[in-house]
């Protein structure tokens, strides 16, 4: 029995969690699910589990900085300088945070509050002063590298990120709520500053409220296709007049660019020069559309206020201790049909902050503590044994052609992988190196978290790391898995350091637990690699090393039965359709079967271990693999969250784990449903005659140019139509 503190508390979530009088047959998600919201600790603050792995996070890094306070001994340059940002915090009081937001406010011409000498910069100046502070109020701009020039980095345009979740913009009520709420904060903000140098001219009134919002929920509902646009400021200017008409994006760039000089960092190869000319990359073009329109019709006052409005939305957060404000903070939630949230404490925000902006040195202390060099080498053992195991599986589809199974099986021969505790990442000199510029200069603590930020960005596109780093997240707590394609057409996984807190992973744990969470977030990577590359990038069957033309079109037979499953599944549930998710349902389907049959290789060999607290008597090894397996999908409904819980490419968690139960053999056998059908397919296909059926002469190429969404132009069919 392992006694480690993350299995007694992952002991204590599971027996929490599961609703055994619910049939795992018939309804798993409520079976394992169901009573998870009635078990958590933090009540609505806690959404999933990726909220309760933050909240370890927090904890742990809250001891990592107060134990190195406390050393003596003689500190790292970036231990230092972690320590002075966590004290810089914790010395911020809730009047300095009300202060610093009522100052930008006032420098971006909010016209509640503007002080009585100065007049008002132009609205360039006053995105370029929200950009400084991390706020994206309209549209976001940062720079993205590129694969091929790593020195030569694009500037890209993304949306901006509204922060609330698309449901309320979706009910005529919610959103009634949403503007009242804004507009006693404002009247709660302006009472609380009259008397001081700031005065109120110019108030907004009830159609300037109901214009902002109905503005939101414009932005709010545009599609979230991840569509990649190449082209110059002038032509994005061109395209888009009302943006233009309103921003001088070459001016913006050129300000951002002289702001970034002042870190006095060394971009090799990467000139500061802007024009008409800069490549930029446009992100969700949808989102520019509705913003190009809708900015046509505004006005500059209007604009202004809608970027005051954002912004102090943007500091709730850091504005809830102080208990006017928090009232009216409490009350929005409370409107909301949010049971009364706990007020978060200072400690908490100081601890997220560093994790959130110190760039690699928060990641840095924490591999330092967590991840010994026997705990790394089990990390790599268990992906390892994944790697082989999918190999294995791949001999067994019958869909693939002796051919292609071997094309298949020399790609995952060639595979590399980026961990977050690779030595390459954190040299004693270069997290040192990250350090030693004065990037704590500023008076404001707001200023001071952009530029941490703005260092860690910096570090990463001037190639200062000895070996490229291909997913920047690997610098911070960002969680999952990626897969990518180099440039030698060889394949690369990164997986990123949240993967690896409990109550996702620890080594602690029994390998059950490990197979189903860390294992199947990896395999989900690992089947990319005979779909994502191999099938929707691959353009004709005249490339080396393509597919044939009947393995494709046996892969998009087994799409169209995935399509139908889940389809069938979200309306069995009573669940939105969410859109361009299939690639993903294949994975998920693909990763279930491999992490699964990966982990019954271990436990042929040895015996697992079970967890503290729960009645492991009533299960075996393999459903408790599926038991722990659920948890990762499971959610508290209750829970309203300040943020955009769009899911952009993955369907709903509750139709995620339903239909993969539903087409999973195994999980039929380990439960004893009785549904079993035999087979080695990767996919079940119960109806083999209702597989898709093209016409003579159909190639690679058209087939992959229905279903490739990433390049999809304008004419191509759609899902729908293409069946």
């Amino acid at each position: 029995m392992c006694q480690s503190t993350a299995c007694i508390n992952y002991g204590r979530l599971l027996k929490g969690s599961i609703n055994s009088s619910a049939n795992p047959c018939t309804d798993f998600y409520s079976y394992s699910c169901g009573n998870f919201q009635k078990t958590l600790p933090y009540g609505d603050r806690i959404r999933d589990l990726d909220d309760l792995v933050s909240d370890e996070l927090v904890l742990r890094m809250h001891d990592i900085l107060i134990t190195l306070e406390k050393d003596n001994r003689t500190k790292e340059d970036y231990e230092k300088k972690a320590t002075q940002f966590h004290q810089l915090c914790m010395d911020l009081n809730a009047t300095f945070a009300k202060e610093q937001m009522v100052h930008i406010l006032q420098n971006l011409s909010w016209p509640l509050l503007t002080a009585s000498s100065q007049g008002s910069p132009s609205l360039p100046a006053l995105l370029k002063e929200a950009h400084q502070h991390g706020i994206s109020a309209l549209f976001h701009i940062s720079r993205l590298p590129d694969p091929l020039h790593p020195r030569d980095p694009f500037w890209t345009i993304e949306e901006g990120r509204l922060q609330l979740a698309t449901s309320i913009y979706d009910s005529t009520e919610l959103r009634e709520i949403y503007r009242i709420f804004m507009k006693d904060l404002m009247g709660t903000l302006r009472r609380d500053i009259e008397n001081s140098i700031y005065h109120q001219i110019d108030p907004i009134d009830e159609s300037d409220y109901r214009k902002i919002v109905n503005f939101e929920a414009e932005l709010a509902g545009v599609s979230h296709e991840p569509l990649f646009y190449k082209l110059t400021i002038g032509e994005f200017s061109t395209g888009y007049p009302n943006i233009a008409k309103h921003y001088n994006l070459v001016d913006y760039f050129q300000r951002l660019t002289e702001d970034d000089t002042e870190l006095q960092l060394t971009w090799s190869n990467v000139t500061s020069d802007v024009s008409t000319d800069t490549i930029i990359i446009l992100k969700n073009r949808d989102y520019f559309e509705t913003l190009n329109t809708e900015l046509g019709k505004a006005s500059e006052r209007d604009q202004a206020v809608y970027l005051g409005w954002r912004i102090l939305f943007h500091y709730l957060k850091l504005m809830e201790e102080e208990p006017q404000l928090w009232s009216t903070i409490q009350a929005f939630w409370r409107s909301m049909g949010s049971r009364k949230m706990e007020l978060q404490a200072r400690w908490k925000k100081c601890s997220q902050m560093a994790i959130d902006a110190l760039p690699d040195g928060g990641l840095a202390l924490y591999r330092k503590i967590y991840f010994s060099t026997e705990q790394t080498t089990k990390i790599e053992a268990l992906l390892d044994k994944l790697t082989e195991r999918a190999v294995d599986l791949v001999g067994t589809q019958e869909w693939l052609s002796d051919s292609d199974k071997t094309q298949a099986k020399a790609k995952f021969g060639k595979l590399s992988r980026q961990l977050p505790y690779s030595e390459e990442l954190y040299s004693k000199n270069l997290t040192n190196l990250l350090y030693t510029k004065g990037i704590i200069k500023y008076d404001s603590f707001f200023k001071t978290l952009r530029t941490f930020q703005r260092v860690r960005q910096h570090f990463v596109l001037a190639g200062v790391y000895g070996t490229p780093i291909k997913f920047t997240n690997l610098l911070s707590f960002a969680s999952g898995a990626d897969y990518r394609l180099e440039t030698n057409k060889n394949g690369l996984i990164g997986v990123f350091a949240k993967n690896l807190v409990p109550p996702y992973f620890d080594m602690t744990m029994p390998q059950f637990a490990q197979y189903s969470t860390l294992g199947f977030q990896f395999s989900q990577e690992l089947a990319h690699v005979v779909d994502y590359e191999w099938f929707m990038l691959t353009k004709t069957s005249e490339t080396d090393g393509a597919p044939s033309n009947a393995t494709f079109q046996q892969y998009h037979a087994i799409l169209g039965y995935l399509l139908e499953l889940y389809r069938n599944t979200s309306i069995l549930l009573q669940l939105p359709l969410d859109s361009e998710t299939l690639y993903e349902d294949s994975a998920d389907q693909a990763a279930l079967r491999l992490s699964y049959r990966a982990y019954q290789d271990v436990i042929r060999k040895a015996n697992d271990a079970v967890l503290p607290g729960f009645p492991f008597e009533n299960y075996d090894f393999g459903q408790m693999f599926f038991l722990t397996f659920a948890q990762y999908f499971c959610l508290n409904d209750e829970s309203v969250r300040i943020k955009d819980l769009a899911r952009v490419g993955y369907s709903h968690p509750k139709v995620r784990l339903t239909a993969l139960v539903q087409n999973s053999e195994e999980f039929d056998t380990a439960f004893q449903c009785g549904r079993a059908t035999s087979g080695q397919q990767l996919f079940q296909i119960p109806d083999p005659p209702r597989k898709i059926k093209y016409r003579p002469g159909t190639t690679a190429k058209q087939i992959d140019e229905w279903y490739h969404w990433f390049d999809r132009k304008p004419g191509l069919p759609t899902w729908s139509k293409a069946w």
